[in-house]
C-alpha cells in the first residue's frame, strides 16, 4: 500500500498543486472528503476543508504571485499511512516582479486510499523531521 499512496499524493499534488487550472475531478479522486489541508503561508496554522477549501488553499498560495511554477522533487513513503512530498516553487512577486525560487513540502496521512490531512511546511528539513526521515 506505501507505493500506492506515494502516487495518490503525487496524483493530489500534480493535480491541484502544479497543474494550472487545478483538476478538480483528479482531486475528488484522491481527497476524502473530510480532509484537512493545513497550511503555513499567509495565516498561520490555516485549515481548508474538502475540495473546496484544498482549492482555496491553491488559490490563496497563487494569488501572492504574478506568475509560478511549482515542481514535484520527491515524494517519499514515510510509514503509518503518511508520506512527505518535497516541492520547488519559481515564482514572482505580484506587485514587486521579484523573482523568488525555495524548497517547501507536505505530510500527507491517507486512510483507505484517501488523504484524509495534509500539511504544509515551508521547511523541507522540517517536514522530513515530522516524520521521522531526518537527512
Amino acid at each position: 500500500m506505501s507505493q500506492e499512496n506515494v502516487e495518490i499524493v503525487r496524483t493530489a499534488l500534480l493535480a491541484g498543486f502544479v497543474s494550472k487550472p487545478p483538476d478538480v475531478e483528479a482531486l475528488r479522486e484522491v481527497l476524502d472528503p473530510d480532509c484537512v489541508l493545513t497550511t503555513n503561508w499567509g495565516v498561520e496554522g490555516a485549515e481548508h476543508h474538502g475540495v473546496e477549501g484544498a482549492l482555496a488553499a491553491v488559490a490563496e498560495m497563487s494569488g501572492a504571485w504574478e506568475s509560478w511554477a511549482q515542481e514535484v522533487e520527491r515524494v517519499l513513503d514515510a510509514g503509518d499511512e503518511r508520506v512527505v512530498a518535497l516541492l520547488r516553487l519559481r515564482a514572482t512577486g505580484r506587485g514587486s516582479a521579484v523573482p523568488v525560487e525555495f524548497q517547501w513540502a507536505t505530510v500527507a496521512t491517507l486512510r483507505n486510499g484517501k488523504i484524509v490531512t495534509s500539511r504544509v511546511f515551508l521547511s523541507q528539513a522540517d517536514a522530513l523531521k515530522a516524520v521521522g526521515l531526518e537527512e
